[in-house]
């Protein structure tokens, strides 16, 4: 998405998770996930970022429910814990894993995931709330600015089929440098 002058993100997908929508609407907290493994509202839940994922098909849930998204959300919030130190031996395989031509679902999905915690983690900066994995408040416009950089340079890697491999890893070494102080 484009510019949109005095929000934070722009309007794309990711930039509401679901439960933000409901809060909005009741004009209250966002509900919790009842028997969800992840009940926690300061982080985006893993069945949020799959709910994006799938866009509204059932099928689709269900086929990203089979474990592989709980991987990727588990392997996602140990590389944005532990920024700006990345293990690169473990970045390598997982670009390699997402890189792969059979791995077009999977690829989706690790940025569904990682654009979903990223912009729970912005607003809350931006809020000054808590958050899973959090960022000072103050960066909170540069980590923005990655975001929408990433959107949008994923979208011309899927377009003009690029190096999948190449994009992640360089993904990985901009949240790096990005979360240096």
């Amino acid at each position: 998405g484009g510019r949109a002058p005095g929000r934070l993100l722009p309007n794309h997908p990711l930039a509401l998770p679901l439960s933000a929508t409901r809060a909005a609407r009741s004009g209250g907290a966002a509900p919790r996930r009842v028997g969800s493994r992840c009940q926690r509202d300061d982080t985006l839940t893993l069945s949020e970022s799959l709910e994006a994922l799938a866009d509204g098909s059932a099928r689709r849930l269900l086929e990203l429910s089979d474990g592989t998204g709980a991987k990727l959300h588990e392997r996602i919030l140990s590389i944005l814990t532990t920024l700006p130190k990345i293990d690169w031996n473990a970045a390598h395989i997982l670009a390699d894993d997402l890189g792969a031509f059979s791995a077009d679902q999977r690829f989706d999905m690790f940025f569904t995931i990682l654009l979903g915690i990223m912009a729970k983690a912005i607003r809350a900066a931006a809020a000054g709330e808590p958050s899973a994995w959090s960022i000072p408040p103050e960066r909170a416009p540069v980590w923005a600015e990655l975001w929408e950089a990433i959107v949008r340079e994923k979208d011309e890697a899927l377009e003009l089929n690029l190096d999948r491999r190449a994009f992640v890893l360089s993904t990985l070494s901009r949240l790096a440098d990005t979360a240096k102080p």
